[in-house]
């Protein structure tokens, strides 16, 4: 499909139907291009299950631009600076990948690549993510550069179409025979501490001011909780 011609609304429509019609297309703050899928791993199920649907589903967060005249990586360091200035990362669950895309070509960087860039220390984040003549935008362009020259991969859909198709069936697997689970890490551990205060904090039968007292604290039981093989708290609920 030609889409040199499309406004950017129709280009998402166009390359949504095109290369995700298996998942859900969604909307988070102000991230232009959202991707989704089902959960199927049982312990992330059981612990989120009670929340939006999406806080667990996103494998993609993208940033659109009709026609082919804009830097692939500004529009990267503009999608970085609307994820840092709404914090989404503490709201939803950080998806398997960030990308850019326009009428002509779409790339993909890998989450944990550019996470360590929204807890830089004095960096104004209250700024506006399309003003490309920003100090800060200037900034985080310089940082990000390098990082996203060696670590992004870039498919054009003319030439590579087919290959796109394949990265994204290799990378965002629909298929509910296969179990994918969620790890912590330490760009998600804040987000999923947060769940785990909320529904399964609740279901412990301790008095919380006694063993407060006592030097223990509910971050102590949620990390026994990721230790233990079984995942019994699980079943608490």
């Amino acid at each position: 499909m030609d889409y040199m011609k499309l406004k950017e609304k129709s280009l998402k429509i166009a390359v949504r139907d095109d290369f995700f019609n298996k998942y859900k297309y969604t909307q988070l703050g102000n991230i232009d291009f959202v991707i989704a899928k089902h959960v199927i791993d049982e312990y992330a199920q059981a612990l989120f299950d009670e929340f939006d649907d999406d806080e667990v589903k996103s494998v993609l967060w993208a940033e659109a631009k009709q026609g082919t005249t804009h830097d692939i990586y500004e529009s990267f360091v503009q999608l970085i600076l609307t994820i840092g200035k709404e914090r989404t990362f503490e709201k939803y669950l950080p998806p398997k990948y960030i990308g850019a895309f326009d009428a002509e070509k779409f790339a993909f960087i890998e989450y944990h690549e550019i996470q360590h860039i929204f807890y830089q220390n004095d960096f104004n984040w209250n700024v506006t993510p399309s003003n490309h003549d920003s100090k800060e935008f200037k900034q985080l362009h310089k940082l990000c550069e390098d990082l996203l020259e060696e670590n992004s991969i870039l498919f054009r859909y003319e030439s590579q179409g087919q290959e796109l198709k394949e990265f994204i069936r290799a990378n965002f697997k629909t298929d509910k025979s296969v179990s994918e689970k969620i790890s912590v890490t330490n760009n998600n551990f804040t987000f999923v501490f947060q769940k785990w205060s909320n529904v399964v904090k609740p279901t412990i039968s301790v008095d919380w001011e006694k063993v407060k007292k006592a030097g223990i604290i509910a971050a102590d039981f949620f990390l026994a909780d990721l230790r233990a093989p079984s995942r019994n708290f699980l079943r608490r609920r």
